[in-house]
């Protein structure tokens, strides 16, 4: 009867402990950021045990990855900008190169006279 009672026993004490949460990776903390700061949060709160935690890691991992993602998309962003203006640029010189162009008439060299040197001899 003993052994059935402490059989008992052990089997309400394994059976109410609170179930295991898995271990949220990198991939599932980018997913959802509610998550991710709830990690960060219970990870601040306990210094110690986030040292070695493997959950705190990943949401280390996770905001390493995520601050990435957002200074590549802003290069981008910045070469774009880059880009737009320099075409802007060469949209204006080209139109004041047209002006210009207009307004002086094109020199040709086959039908404009000769230059004539003033210290050559003249020859009849």
């Amino acid at each position: 009867m003993r052994l059935l009672t402490t059989v008992l026993l052990a089997m309400a004490v394994v059976g109410c402990s609170a179930p295991k949460v898995p271990i949220r990776s990198v991939a599932d903390l980018l997913e959802d950021p509610l998550q991710l700061q709830a990690v960060l949060d219970r990870c601040q709160a306990d210094p110690g045990k986030a040292a070695t935690d493997q959950e705190c890691a990943n949401a280390r991992a996770a905001v390493d990855r995520n601050g990435a993602r957002q200074d590549s998309a802003k290069a981008v962003t910045a070469q774009e900008k880059f880009e737009l203006g320099r075409a802007k640029l060469r949209a204006q010189d080209d139109r004041a190169g047209a002006a210009q162009g207009a307004s002086k008439a094109d020199f040709d060299p086959y039908t404009a006279p000769a230059p004539v040197d003033p210290a050559a001899p003249h020859k009849p």
